[in-house]
């Protein structure tokens, strides 16, 4: 049986995420905790909000013209995300990223995307390909002009159509949080066109061995792509690091 009809499935993803252009006041339909964490978390990923940046709940809640309950709630679910920290008699901050961060949140997405993959190319269906194929190919049409948080949710949505071809809904869940923290610093910074050449042609294996059924190989091919964007990650976020310190003379 079919789960879903693949049309849209990479966009609805991405709209889950990115749905509010901006802060302003929510329309009704969708002044809820979901639509209140949609917007922060699209403040958070086009860097309107900054690391260490306080979020104010009641300041917030009249910037949207929403009640302070659905903005609590969304900062709740934005911390199960890893977004924002919650603190004591200190409130909201957006989280600030670590390189054990990087290294945790990828060790995770190895182990939980390899299993996935696995399992996708077992009991992936005609649809799970169809859709995406269309996500394959939005990140080849977005990589070589588009915006690094565009680049980053065509890349993304790629990765959660995979854990949904698994058939896992506890799969998909935990891989939409392990997902939205890292759109939070992976939409912060462009690949050169090599490493996106490389990281589209990994797309392009992985979707092979998915539609040959080949679990091994998928699995193999989906823990070795992680692998490389982590070392890509963590060079990128040591270089600017470094290119943040000030600099110290005699």
């Amino acid at each position: 049986m079919a789960r879903g009809a693949s049309g849209g499935r990479g966009e609805r993803w991405e709209s889950a995420f990115m749905q509010s252009p901006g802060r302003g006041v929510v329309p009704l339909s969708q002044r809820t905790s979901e639509g209140v964490a949609r917007v922060l978390r699209n403040e958070i990923f086009s860097g309107r909000l900054k690391p260490g940046e306080p979020v104010r709940e009641r300041l917030l809640a009249e910037q949207l013209g929403v009640s302070r309950t659905p903005v609590r709630e969304a900062l709740f679910t934005l911390q199960s995300e890893g977004l924002v920290e919650l603190t004591p008699n200190r409130g909201a901050t957006v989280r600030t990223i670590t390189a054990r961060d990087i290294m945790q949140i990828y060790t995770l997405r190895e182990v939980l995307e390899s299993y996935a993959a696995g399992e996708a190319a077992q009991a992936r269906t005609s649809e799970d390909l169809e859709a995406l194929e269309d996500a394959h190919a939005k990140l080849e049409r977005v990589s070589p002009t588009g915006t690094p948080m565009q680049v980053a949710m065509a890349d993304l949505a790629f990765h959660t159509l995979v854990s949904e071809a698994a058939g896992s809904r506890m799969l998909q869940t935990i891989m939409g949080q392990v997902l939205a923290f890292t759109v939070s610093f992976r939409s912060n910074y462009s690949y050169p066109g090599e490493r996106a050449a490389v990281a589209i042609e990994q797309h392009r294996a992985i979707l092979d061995a998915l539609r040959e059924q080949d679990a091994e190989r998928a699995e193999r091919l989906m823990r070795e792509h992680v692998e490389s964007a982590r070392l890509f990650a963590l060079r990128h976020f040591t270089h600017a690091q470094r290119e943040a310190e000030p600099e110290t003379g005699t």
